[in-house]
């Protein structure tokens, strides 16, 4: 039984006994906007997203309208104030257009993981 104790509380030092290792999470992440930039033929997704420490967040988005799919990730440097992100996709054929859509959009950074299914307006370049 001493030797369980004795492990036990080697195990409590080192974890209590870390100092500056902190263990990042998600603190806030918004969606803003999706439009279409004629430009360069993108359909662009853009919000912001925030950590409760200096960490690196991905976000994912999934856009469909009608018979059009498409996806794509980012990373972001993540910091206590919200950082801006912006994912572009290829207009593609047939390509996505002004009107309703579905965004499925994900955000992760360390043990934080969150999701959700939005209708959507794309809007006019």
């Amino acid at each position: 039984m001493r030797r369980s104790a004795i492990g036990f509380g080697l195990a409590l030092t080192i974890l209590v006994g870390l100092p500056g290792v902190a263990f990042a999470d998600l603190g806030t992440s918004t969606f803003d906007s999706v439009r279409i930039d004629r430009s360069t033929q993108e359909l662009v997704i853009s919000g912001t997203i925030s950590c409760t420490e200096p960490e690196t967040a991905t976000v994912t988005a999934f856009v469909t309208q009608r018979t059009r799919e498409a996806g794509a990730s980012t990373e972001v440097s993540c910091g206590t104030t919200p950082t801006a992100w912006e994912i572009r996709l290829p207009l593609g054929t047939p390509p996505f257009h002004p009107g309703p859509a579905v965004l499925d959009i994900g955000f992760s950074a360390g043990e934080t993981v969150s999701g959700r299914s939005l209708e959507i307006m794309i809007l006019p370049g």
